[in-house]
């Protein structure tokens, strides 16, 4: 597996990744307009906040579509197929609710659009 990252929703700027530049704090935009910090993206998917863990971004995307971690299997393998597809192939599989990452704390997911795949990875050419 590759690179890959987003740009922002309300700039355009490139998600950078740990191996690019210097990580600044962004937030994942939630429909209820609240947000959730991170301090770091490792450049496959994964999102770090400033206790060291990890959310998985397809898993998330899973989750805020209605998709369910179930506890007693581990299907978390299950829960990031199914947000690939969900980001991927939105029309196909009927997406609610989109990527919205910001660097700006107080943006509103209602204010805007999803984030766009980052056409330098997170890192080429940045």
């Amino acid at each position: 597996m590759g690179f890959f990252s987003w740009q922002t929703c309300d700039t355009g700027e490139s998600l950078q990744n740990v191996y690019a530049a210097a990580q600044k704090p962004f937030y994942i935009l939630l429909p209820d307009n609240t947000t959730m910090r991170f301090v770091s993206y490792d450049g496959y998917g994964r999102f770090v906040d400033a206790q060291g863990e990890l959310t998985d971004a397809f898993e998330l995307l899973a989750e805020l579509n209605g998709w369910v971690r179930h506890e007693w299997e581990d299907n978390s393998e299950q829960l990031r197929e199914m947000g690939l597809s969900l980001m991927w192939h939105p029309e196909l599989f009927g997406t609610q609710v989109f990527l919205k990452i910001s660097f700006d704390p107080n943006a509103k997911y209602s204010e805007n659009p999803p984030s766009r795949e980052c056409p330098n990875q997170g890192y080429f050419g940045e």
